[in-house]
């Protein structure tokens, strides 16, 4: 098992952080005028949530004899109202606030004592210095990472706010762990004649990554709290060096597939990581490729048949299970695709045969048994797997005539979604199963498919015009956005019900989901001038965000913000600008030299 130290980058900020760990501060006292003086308790660390002022009233901790002390902040910021601190902490982080008592008689006491912010929703800003983390609570640019010049892709976050980013030059690429609540950036992963690249993360926040190129890859996890990296991909597997990849992660396990560099082929491993150990799940004679993991913690491969078919192989922690095996001898000599599983670790799967016909099963480990979902002689292929479990299937019955249909696999029933003469595209699910769909037929008209009753029903007036009804967006409520020409318009499945958004004139189009139930955010284009307007489900109205220059939106913020950039009239570059949606009032972030924009928004929660 090999073992690495991470290497630290030291990054600058104007954050006084002294780290997470929660220890008792101890006060100083010092009363030159001799007793009767404040005499000041010790103060244990306190913790706030971000993007609230933090008080904390410190006469709780002094004992005053004469009643007349007065409180003056030191260091560290904020203020006293009385024997009252507060102040809004800038973002994620531990800070020292040092103060002192004083009473009447001049006698004085000195302490200090530490806050430690928990909370934060960081927005990572690309822009002329590279990248940075906005605090969109508290307004604050915080944290800059190193601008080096290389190119740098965020991948993903832990719950503590730390994300990992894919940092590239030459052709070269490592790994990065950027710590919001240090202000400090590991490279983790910088070996330098191989390429690291991310996998994901595990439950207990350790990181997954491969090294190296075919056939020399490795893989590897690295621990932010140890900061070590540990290889997994050669502990036990013997035989000399290997190739592993294709790495899955599902609970404490990681599966991959692993080979002889020489001479080998590729085999399903699994490495607990539990017990730090690694073993051989399938080691056959022909090559298996992971393909997926499920809801039971079972894994599914394919591996090449005698046929030189694709087969589909499931293992749940103890045999080796051959999905389909049930179906015959005939089935059984075509390729198999897996295409989906349920919430109860069935998988969907797809059939080829020589001809090219494909057909539609379902496998359940329970048994095992297989079902066919749809066989006939046209291609039935799996869509998507609605809101209530139901999956929805395209029936490719002429050359421009695709038809959808449905199967539930609680019950192994099924019907028709849509079938008639005209092309018909699946858009998306409700809540409560219901599908949304398009059907071209003089132009484009969208429908609605209940599963209650299992009926379709246009949307109001799609089919007397022939004008195009454009699917936008199923919003959190299930409200559908689409476009009637220019004009942007919501449909209300509950009530079969339109109503038409008024902004301005121009194309109106969706940009983003607001986070309310019902709010996104609109683009109003006309002319050279694109516009932001944000529609506010409870109040049935669109309000302008912005309406010079042109403004593109970003993302919204869980707390509700909506960031966009801009470039305003007589300029070139992209400003970054917040709105907020409650209190209808907008704030430049940026004012940029080059584009700033927004890669991810994080939500941090520190323990």
């Amino acid at each position: 098992m090999g073992m690495t130290q991470a290497i630290k980058l030291p990054v600058s900020s104007g954050l006084l952080v002294l780290g997470l760990f929660a220890l008792t501060i101890v006060t100083s006292c010092s009363n030159p005028k001799g007793t009767g003086g404040p005499v000041l308790k010790s103060i244990p660390v306190q913790r706030a949530p971000g993007g609230t002022s933090f008080s904390l009233d410190l006469k709780t901790y002094t004992t005053d004899d004469t009643q007349t002390a007065t409180y003056t902040v030191l260091s560290g910021g904020g203020s006293f109202s009385g024997s009252v601190y507060s102040r809004l902490f800038p973002t994620l982080g531990t800070y020292t606030v040092s103060f002192e008592a004083r009473d009447f008689r001049n006698n004085v006491a000195q302490g200090s004592f530490q806050v430690t912010v928990t909370s934060a929703q960081l927005a990572l800003v690309r822009g002329a210095s590279g990248l940075s983390l906005l605090d969109v609570q508290t307004a604050n640019f915080v944290s800059p990472i190193q601008n080096d010049g290389r190119t740098k892709v965020y991948k993903g976050a832990i719950k503590n706010g730390s994300f990992v980013l894919e940092v590239t030059q030459s052709g070269q690429t490592d790994l990065w762990l950027h710590d919001p609540n240090v202000a400090g950036t590991d490279v983790f992963a910088g070996n330098g004649s191989d390429n690291e690249t991310f996998v994901g993360i595990t439950n207990d926040n350790r990181i997954v990554y491969e090294r190296g190129t075919t056939p020399t890859r490795t893989i590897w996890i690295y621990d932010p709290v140890s900061k070590g990296t540990t290889a997994i991909s050669a502990v036990a597997t013997g035989g000399g060096p290997r190739d592993e990849h294709s790495a899955k992660i599902a609970g404490t396990k990681i599966y991959f597939t692993s080979k002889l560099t020489t001479g080998g082929n590729d085999d399903v491993w699994v490495h607990d990581l539990t017990t730090s150990t690694s073993s051989a799940i399938s080691t056959h004679s022909e090559d298996e490729t992971l393909v997926a993991t499920l809801e039971n913690g079972a894994i599914v491969w394919t591996r090449n048949g005698a046929s030189s078919e694709k087969d589909l192989l499931y293992w749940n922690g103890s045999s080796v299970l051959a999905i389909g095996a049930d179906l015959g001898t005939s089935v059984n000599l075509e390729s198999m695709t897996y295409r989906t599983s349920t919430s109860d670790s069935r998988v969907v799967f797809e059939t080829t045969d020589s001809g090219g016909d494909e057909d539609l099963y379902i496998w359940n480990p329970s048994g095992p048994s297989s079902a066919a979902i749809a066989t006939s002689a046209v291609d039935e292929t799996w869509v998507d797997t609605t809101k209530t479990g139901r999956l929805v299937y395209k029936i490719a019955t002429g050359g421009s005539n695709d038809d959808l249909a449905w199967y539930d696999p609680a019950t192994n029933t099924g019907g028709t979604i849509a079938n008639s003469s005209n092309n018909e595209t699946y858009n998306g699910s409700l809540s409560n199963g219901d599908v949304i769909f398009t059907a071209s037929a003089t132009g484009l008209d969208l429908y609605h498919w209940v599963q209650a009753t299992t009926t379709a029903a246009a949307f109001p007036n799609a089919t007397t015009t022939s004008t195009d009804y454009v699917f936008g967006k199923i919003l959190g409520n299930d409200d559908v956005i689409y476009t009637v020409g220019d004009d942007l318009s919501i449909y209300t499945p509950s009530t079969t019900s339109t109503a038409a958004v008024t902004t301005s004139t121009g194309t109106e189009r969706f940009a983003g989901a607001g986070i309310d139930a019902g709010d996104f955010v609109i683009s109003l284009v006309n002319g050279s001038t694109t516009s932001l307007y944000f529609w506010d489900k409870s109040a049935t109205a669109a309000t302008a965000i912005v309406t010079t220059g042109v403004a593109s939106f970003e993302a919204t913020a869980p707390n509700g913000t909506v960031l966009y950039s801009r470039i305003a009239p007589s300029e070139t570059q992209k400003d970054l600008w917040s709105f907020v949606p409650s209190s209808s009032t907008n704030a430049q972030v940026t004012t940029a030299t080059t584009d700033d924009t927004v890669d991810a928004v994080i939500s941090a929660q520190v323990d």
